[in-house]
């Protein structure tokens, strides 16, 4: 049995950083974040509402969630005017 005793020097792995064309390969932008965010808030609001079983939570959970469906909406508009406008 042949062993390689080559040393693995790096790892190729896809970068999110600006390329040359001046393109991100992420669409991140700020309401993405807004959208992530408030969707993780608001399940973590759910699990609080079904644990303790307070109304109060069970609104927050709906009110963030809600924000976060508004927020993932509004998404794809944006990335196709920084992208030039591409339609899928």
């Amino acid at each position: 049995m042949a062993v390689s005793h080559t040393q693995a020097v790096g790892i190729a792995v896809e970068s999110y950083a600006p390329t040359a064309q001046r393109r991100n390969l992420m669409g991140a932008n700020r309401t993405q974040g807004l959208g992530v965010t408030a969707f993780l808030a608001g399940f973590t609001a759910l699990s609080g509402a079904i644990y303790s079983g307070k109304a109060l939570l069970y609104l927050v959970a709906v009110a963030l969630i809600g924000v976060s469906i508004w927020a993932f909406r509004k998404v794809k508009p944006l990335e196709n005017s920084e992208n030039g406008g591409a339609k899928n």
